[in-house]
């Protein structure tokens, strides 16, 4: 058995017509990984594919799920993106799809909120650094 793709689609800036003509391409790969990852005989992580034009997260379907349950907000970009979006489609992302539904909980909530800070605390931090840039530069 070979890795299996359900579904590769187009997230990002570019996903939710925010880009520029100047923005790279952002994809999220879901995938049924290979026996030796299903059996547990190699550890399947989250990676990511980095081009200067191209990005693209990969999540193993495991730890999709998991993290849909846990309502995190890039994996509900992911389940929620708009059939436009889609650049490939498997039979077997269709159940998981049309039950997407199911995986919104109170949590939702909490997880939202708590990406929010975090992306307001990295402006924040962003900024000050641009207003106060470090003397030396440190390694």
């Amino acid at each position: 058995m070979s890795e299996r793709i359900l579904i590769k689609v187009l997230v990002g800036s570019r996903g939710m017509g925010l880009h520029s003509e100047n923005s790279d391409e952002d994809f999220a790969e879901v995938f049924i990984p290979d026996e030796n990852i299903l059996l547990g005989l190699n550890n399947e992580k989250i990676y990511n594919k980095h081009s200067d034009e191209t990005d693209v997260a990969r999540f193993p379907i495991q730890k999709f799920l998991h993290l849909c349950f846990k309502n995190n907000p890039s994996i509900l970009d992911i389940l929620f993106s708009p059939e436009k979006n889609w650049q490939k489609v498997d039979r077997l992302w269709w159940p998981i799809y049309n039950e997407r539904h199911e995986f919104l909980s109170k949590k939702i909530a909490n997880t939202y909120i708590g990406y929010a800070k975090s992306q307001l605390s990295r402006i924040k931090r962003h900024r000050g650094w641009l207003l106060n840039p470090p003397k030396e530069e440190t390694f």
